[in-house]
């Protein structure tokens, strides 16, 4: 008669157990032990050894203050009850409950990973009773508190367009989800291609190519001249003896940016009052510094 033979690889199908927060609950850690021991033919005396090599961090320095679950001959009813009394969730129901009603999907949280977390968060509202159709109605409670849960808490246009639909079950609200969501990305990837394909470039001119319906024209840049140095470059007007007319000389520069289509052109322009020694009042409006072209002076109209 031949005799089964034990299989100790399922013991790579557990993962390592903290004990703390991020990992999964005490109950849900002996499930896969006594799981893969079923698979691998393993005894309960395997099984122990195989929880002693998987528990790590806070676990782990539970079963080394307690001598008791150290010695050889624990069995595993009493080692799975003492990591049991010590690491089950000592918050109330009424706690997890609102976690569940409270749950919101993070942002860049996919769909499908905001439901595993949601998941988990459920399975701590759900009780064990030893009667199957109450156990049967309780995980049904647990299904509809789960969809409820989902749908409430999707963030963005995905959400919206799913709680309009209001879908039955989990499977299709997920499915709802998935598709709202790749949709909406979809969508933004599009308007970006859109935006790098219709940008507008402007072309500058001056010393980089004066290229004609650039928005880069060119600015009047005024200097004072008295009529003897206008007369010396030939203004066209001669210089008199024992009075001086000043002038103002526009010169065009580029490089400057201004919401005018043609550029300057160079003239003189004369002051009022062409006989005054004093020169242009500050006062006045028509003679502003590199006022752009095309502006008119409020008081003159020029």
């Amino acid at each position: 008669m031949a005799t089964a033979t034990k299989d100790m690889w399922v013991a790579n199908l557990i993962e390592p157990w903290r004990g703390d927060s991020s990992s999964i609950s005490v109950i849900e850690f002996f499930e896969s032990i006594d799981e893969a021991a079923e698979m691998g033919r393993l005894s309960s005396k395997d099984k122990v050894h195989l929880a002693k090599l998987k528990i790590k961090g806070p676990a782990r320095a539970f079963y080394s203050a307690q001598p008791q679950l150290r010695a050889d001959d624990v069995t595993y009813a009493d080692f799975r009850t003492a990591f049991v009394n010590r690491f089950t969730d000592k918050h109330t129901d009424q706690y997890h409950y609102t976690r569940v009603q409270n749950a919101s999907q993070e942002r860049n949280e996919s769909p499908e990973v905001f439901l595993d977390r949601l998941r988990r968060l459920c399975q701590r509202t759900v009780r064990n009773s030893v009667n199957p159709v109450e156990q049967a109605v309780i995980n049904q409670e647990a299904d509809r508190r789960l969809l409820a849960a989902f749908i409430n808490g999707l963030i963005g246009a995905p959400g919206k367009q799913v709680r309009l639909q209001m879908p039955e079950t989990i499977d299709k609200a997920l499915n709802m989800a998935i598709i709202a969501t790749n949709a909406e990305r979809e969508e933004r990837h599009s308007a970006r291609e859109d935006r790098g394909t219709n940008a507008r470039v402007f072309a500058v001119g001056g010393n980089r190519g004066d290229i004609p319906g650039n928005r880069y024209d060119g600015y009047r840049k005024p200097r004072w001249e008295n009529s003897n140095e206008a007369a010396a470059r030939g203004a066209g007007f001669p210089a008199r003896a024992g009075k001086v007319q000043y002038s103002r000389r526009v010169e065009v520069a580029h490089s400057r940016r201004t919401d005018y289509g043609t550029s300057a052109q160079s003239g003189d322009v004369r002051t009022a009052g062409g006989g005054s020694k004093s020169g242009p009042k500050a006062d006045d409006d028509r003679y502003a510094q590199r006022r752009p072209q095309g502006t008119y002076c409020f008081n003159c109209g020029r």
